[in-house]
């Protein structure tokens, strides 16, 4: 299931990125199979390219994130906390190596990146990953294929069925 996550993060070794930091609610979706759409609240998916990766939600999402059988860590905050410096503390929990960084260009807002800034103030916004998101997001997998297959299949069925009665 976690296919797309593993090529992720091969290909921040190989750009010799540090962090990739993930906040389209679509893409975390898609990535992770955790459906939510966060509004205004701070939702991502933070990958490295030797470590585990973690999601980071509002605290009321944790369990659902659980529920989807996410294996890695899922980190909660509370409206009341600085997520974002919660954030910048379990990527330093990981990893020493923070400063090089890949985000979706298209969907980081600028005070978002402003307040990453702060917490991490040598960070450096150095690749775009929405380009590779949307060409995995395009090209499918054999377990994607299967599932969409499936999933065609399905509400035909029924009618199939009489059909053949």
């Amino acid at each position: 299931m976690y296919q797309n996550i593993k090529e992720l993060q091969n290909w921040l070794n190989v750009q010799q990125l540090d962090v990739a930091y993930i906040s389209d609610f679509h893409s975390i979706s898609y990535l992770t199979g955790f459906e939510s759409d966060p509004i205004e609240r701070i939702l991502a998916l933070v990958l490295f390219p030797q470590n585990d990766p973690f999601i980071f939600a509002p605290a009321l999402e944790v369990e659902t994130v659980k529920a989807t059988g996410w294996p890695y860590p899922v980190y909660g905050y509370q409206d009341s906390e600085d997520a974002f410096a919660m954030i910048a503390g379990h990527i330093k929990d990981e990893t020493t190596h923070f400063e090089n960084w890949a985000v979706e260009k298209g969907t980081l807002t600028l005070e978002r990146a402003q307040q990453i800034q702060r917490v991490v103030p040598n960070v450096k916004f150095k690749d775009d990953l929405t380009p590779l998101i949307e060409r995995m997001r395009l090209i499918k997998t054999p377990a994607e294929i299967e599932k969409c297959i499936k999933l065609e299949l399905m509400p035909t069925a029924p009618f199939n069925l009489v059909l053949m009665l």
